[in-house]
């Protein structure tokens, strides 16, 4: 092998490694930061007249990639409501529904039902 291409794969390696190391980091930082602003006060569902099923299969495999989470409006409105299929973001790297609650929370406060789910990530993602 030449050293140029020795030397390119050497750079290769380490940019895979930081990228990897920056998923991890980001990671962490979201979902730190999603469970400790739930323990907030106003991120109580009943303070804002919202009802919240957790961890609902959509597949039988019992994993947790296969769970949503349901946020619905609790006035007395009858009839069908709008609904809200939210996909959280992370480039199917990392992140979850359990990161991205927040949203659900507030599109339920404006009268939306919202399914939040949660799916498999790519391979080799940060775990």
């Amino acid at each position: 092998m030449t050293e140029r291409f020795i030397e390119k794969q050497r750079l290769s390696l380490g940019a895979s490694v930081r990228r990897r190391l920056g998923a991890a980091a980001t990671d962490g930082f979201f979902v730190a930061a999603a469970r400790s602003s739930r323990w907030l006060p106003m991120a109580q569902p009943r303070l804002h007249r919202v009802g919240v099923e957790r961890d609902l299969p959509y597949r039988s495999t019992g994993k947790v990639e296969h769970t949503l989470d349901v946020y619905r409006p609790l006035d007395d409105a009858r009839g069908p409501r709008p609904c809200v299929l939210y996909l959280h973001g992370g480039g199917f790297r990392f992140l979850s529904k359990e990161t991205h609650w927040v949203f659900g929370l507030a599109y339920a406060r404006r009268g939306f039902v919202v399914v939040n789910i949660n799916y498999h990530l790519a391979p080799g993602r940060h775990q």
